[in-house]
């Protein structure tokens, strides 16, 4: 794992003890229908199902998908559940602009 993977773990768990993460398929599709854009990140083990639901629902607000280089154990160990293959965060929280920053710097390294 990368020191920005860490970081980027850190941040989801500081947000969910904000409580402005939405953590699991039906949390996630529900706030498609309540925000305009949204950051989902995703599992590298995320389910094909799970993908295609989200497909649907991009249909209906701005939606910009990371997938994570991470399994759902260690993504949900990070927001206090067992697993979790999709999370997604509303942009008015500064949150997803940290993560996103933190996502293009990881990607230069490469």
């Amino acid at each position: 794992m990368t020191e920005n993977e860490r970081k980027i773990l850190n941040l989801l768990g500081i947000a969910r003890r904000a409580g402005v993460i939405f953590i699991g398929q039906d949390q996630v599709l529900e706030s498609c229908k309540k925000f305009k854009a949204l950051l989902v990140l995703t599992s590298d083990d995320c389910s094909e199902n799970v993908l295609k639901s989200l497909k649907n629902a991009e249909t209906r607000t701005s939606v910009e998908r990371i997938r994570l280089n991470l399994d759902r154990t260690q993504m949900g160990q990070s927001v206090g559940t067992k697993s979790a293959q999709i999370v997604s965060i509303d942009y008015e929280n500064g949150f997803a602009g940290k993560i996103l920053s933190l996502m293009n710097r990881s990607d230069a390294d490469e």
